[in-house]
């Protein structure tokens, strides 16, 4: 869970939470492998299995719980599925792209009519093992697309100041007596341009820096998770 009981703030914060015990046994995971002198990989597997389990058996231990258990799967099987692509592991042509563009339409027709899954879990084992790597599929390319890697750097502060933001909203449109109804195609397309905006600051301005601070200080331990 997050560290608040209100919605708006307990969305992200949760997210940060598993995202952070995420990166703790990713850490360890390398460490460990590094020491042992064998590929980390299969210790994300097995993390990946865990989080699998955790799901399916409905286990609720402290750091062992369905909150923790859906981003084990997502962030080690993530992991994984960057380095086969990164290394070249299966051939990207056009065929296989256009292969996932009907398999993407496919999906979520299916996932529309209600007929892929019976429960919540089955229906996020959808999207974290097939519509999203199908994603990524279909919009892989070998030439530099910078919007398309803007996009992909403000995701996560996005996700995690679209809440927050949006509260700050009532709160001043109510302070001057204005609407604070945002149910309008316009009204819904400011709001997304103003938080993609703030969200270009903050990954500019505090996970960018963050995130070169941690590289220095383990630039080892990454390069050994590159391989």
């Amino acid at each position: 869970m997050g560290w608040f009981t209100s919605q708006p703030f307990n969305i992200p914060t949760w997210y940060i939470s598993v995202l952070m015990l995420c990166y703790v046994l990713a850490y360890f995971s390398t460490y460990i492998a590094k020491h042992l002198g064998i590929l980390p990989d299969y210790f994300y597997i097995v993390v990946m299995f865990i989080g699998l389990g955790i799901l399916e058996y409905g286990i609720s231990l402290p750091f062992l719980n369905v909150y923790s258990g859906r981003g084990f799967n997502s962030f080690f099987f993530g992991i994984l599925f960057a380095k086969c692509m990164k290394k070249g592991l299966f051939k990207i042509n056009r065929k296989i792209k256009t292969s996932c563009i009907i398999g993407i339409v496919i999906v979520l027709v299916v996932m529309y009519m209600g007929l892929d899954a019976n429960t919540y879990w089955e229906r996020a084992y959808v999207l974290t093992f097939v519509l999203y790597p199908m994603l990524v599929v279909a919009l892989h390319s070998t030439k530099e697309r910078k919007w398309l890697g803007m996009l992909g750097g403000i995701a996560f502060d996005v996700y995690i100041w679209h809440y927050p933001l949006l509260v700050l909203y009532i709160v001043i449109a109510k302070i001057l007596g204005c609407s604070t109804y945002l149910h309008t195609i316009s009204s819904l397309i400011i709001f997304t341009g103003f938080v993609c905006g703030f969200a270009f600051f903050s990954y500019n301005q505090i996970e960018k820096p963050i995130t070169a601070f941690l590289r220095r200080k383990y630039d080892g331990m990454i390069e050994f998770n590159n391989k």
